[in-house]
């Protein structure tokens, strides 16, 4: 029988690993090694963070407790959702560092609530390397030196860093050589951790490439962050400088910023439930083979999202979502100037629609239908449900867009960027532009189809994906050197993440499902879409049911192998 369980990773997804390893493990002596070199349960967020860094998910929509869940068996741990622990409305958007407490308080709650006979034993360190031992169990080696023996891995690792690429390096070498002559001169590969941007100078011309989630934290970091601040509302609302900040310009690849999302209306009962784009018919499509998202399932995602707007007005069309699901790949077109001032009406009509809400806005229901068919759009892509070429389209345009339209951030954003771009403190730059290196002029250039600008700074707005090639941390380096797991492909196209099997274990090297060695979260984006979220109250919760079957999978080890010799014995 399975008596030690090591969890890599103590954020959200590891917490969701001890939840249900309180609800149902009980009756059994069980150690669990946790490990992480950060606070037990926190994560990325981190309860340091600027208070104007906020959630883009409600209060009210987030609970780490799932009593109430369907896909939640056993004896669940009691506990507040966000909202509840916060003391504040089911609609108000926090601090990320306040989920950080929350998170913190969670794993307090969970760790008190293990059945008897079941430990935690904590270890403040990164695992840094994996070696199976004879009797089929993992020894784990830590960062501070003192190893840790297993039955049973789970890597709940979170995202991951990248190493650099040869941009990255050229970019890179292109400063050190420039920078005498412009001293501003610098290039991040990924704005994370915002700390980091402390050291672009006042006054600096700064490039961010991206208009989404991670462009609005750099955009906040170097205006509210360096002193400015937003005064008035309604028409008066603009920003006040400090002196302090840099000049901004963001593009992205099609010159699409985000979209605010609606005030939330709904509750649990109100989420969207689909008649065209159900469980029943999508299996029925991929019993067939591998399937075109475009063909297949988009045109039964827009009748969903049709059902939703028309429930609010019978008469609501949503043909301009509708021919942008149809053409997704399409570019912005247009001067700067002109994008820009598309861009500023497009936030003013949106910021309208978001602040009616998801009940009452038809366009807003439209797009708020897609969080509440998530799953099954995962049950479209997910372990090759698409062919390669269509799970590429999906992942570098699809998935994006889709991200867009229904999980922007509230719509203050928007309108603190118009604000930003009246006060001339926020500019587009040419859309689909590459960036290239001047060295007659020491500067980076960004050049477009039709036009360039000059920059001192290039800030990329991104998280990085988890591609186990080119992940720099030592742990995924160590298991794809001893072929315990290898990169998830769909064919020729290699989306990034682990291969893993329908519960979660990795696959080795020779195509064998690792018995005792699962991942969940980030590490598995590839074979499966969107794992970066978090669970809902008193609704099924991808992260519990991934969560479950790393249950099953530890009691299919119970049943296939033999008692595991304690640590004095081994040594022995």
């Amino acid at each position: 029988m399975i008596s030690s369980i090591a969890v890599v990773g103590a954020g959200p997804r590891g917490l969701s690993i001890i939840e249900r390893i309180a609800a149902t493990m009980g009756g059994r002596r069980l150690c669990v090694h946790l490990i992480d070199p950060g606070p037990m349960g926190v994560g990325v967020h981190r309860e340091e963070q600027h208070d104007e860094l906020l959630l883009n998910t409600v209060a009210g929509q987030i609970s780490m407790f799932r009593g109430g869940d369907p896909a939640a068996s056993g004896a669940c741990v009691p506990g507040p959702t966000l909202a509840e622990w916060a003391g504040v409305a089911r609609d108000a958007y926090l601090p990320r560092r306040m989920l950080g407490g929350y998170l913190r308080d969670a794993y307090a709650r969970l760790s008190a609530g293990m059945p008897d006979g079941v430990e935690i034993i904590e270890h403040r360190a990164r695992a840094v390397g994996i070696t199976p031992q004879p009797d089929g169990s993992w020894e784990l080696e830590l960062s501070h030196g003192t190893p840790v023996r297993a039955d049973f891995v789970v890597l709940a690792t979170g995202h991951g860093t990248l190493a650099p690429s040869e941009a990255d390096d050229a970019a890179e070498a292109f400063v050190a050589s420039q920078r005498e002559r412009n001293p501003a001169l610098a290039h991040f590969r990924s704005c994370y951790p915002l700390e980091q941007l402390s050291s672009i100078a006042p006054g600096a011309r700064v490039a961010v490439r991206g208009m989404g989630l991670a462009a609005i934290d750099v955009v906040l970091m170097l205006t509210v962050g360096r002193g400015g601040g937003f005064t008035g509302s309604g028409e008066t609302f603009a920003y006040r400088a400090s002196g302090r900040e840099p000049r901004l310009t963001v593009w992205s690849r099609h010159g699409r910023s985000f979209w605010p999302r609606a005030r939330n209306e709904k509750t649990p009962r109100d989420v969207h439930r689909p008649a065209r784009l159900d469980v029943d018919r999508i299996h029925a499509l991929r019993a067939a083979g591998p399937r075109d998202f475009a063909v297949d399932h988009v045109p039964l995602l827009v009748a969903e999202m049709t059902a939703a707007a028309q429930r609010i007005d019978p008469a609501a069309s949503i043909a301009a979502l509708s021919a942008l699901l149809q053409s997704p790949d399409e570019k912005e077109t247009g001067s700067a100037i002109e994008r820009a001032a598309a861009l500023h009406a497009f936030f003013r009509e949106d910021e309208e629609r978001a602040e009616a809400g998801n009940m009452s806005d038809p366009l807003k229901a439209a797009t708020d239908a897609i969080r509440d068919l998530r799953n099954e759009i995962r049950e479209c892509v997910e372990h090759s449900g698409l062919d390669a070429a269509s799970h590429r389209m999906f992942v570098e345009v699809y998935a994006p867009l889709l991200h867009v339209m229904s999980a922007g951030p509230p719509a203050r954003r928007a309108r603190e960027w118009r604000a930003l771009m009246a006060a001339g403190r926020l500019d587009l730059g040419p859309a689909d532009a590459a960036v290239e290196l001047d060295e007659d002029a020491a500067c980076f250039r960004l050049q477009g189809p039709d036009d360039s600008a000059e920059f001192d700074v290039v800030v990329g707005a991104r998280v990085d994906s988890f591609l186990p090639e080119r992940d720099d941390a030592p742990l995924t380096r160590s298991l794809l050197a001893g072929g315990h797991g290898r990169p998830f492909r769909n064919g020729d196209y290699h989306p990034g993440g682990w291969d893993i099997d329908a519960a979660g274990r990795l696959i080795d090297s020779t195509g064998r499902a690792q018995p005792n060695l699962c991942a969940v979260g980030n590490p598995t984006e590839g074979a499966h879409y969107f794992t970066n979220m978090l669970p809902a109250p008193g609704l099924p919760s991808r992260i519990t049911e991934d969560a479950r079957r790393v249950i099953d999978a530890i009691e299919a080890c119970d049943l296939a192998r033999p008692v595991h010799a304690d640590a004095g014995e081994a040594a022995a």
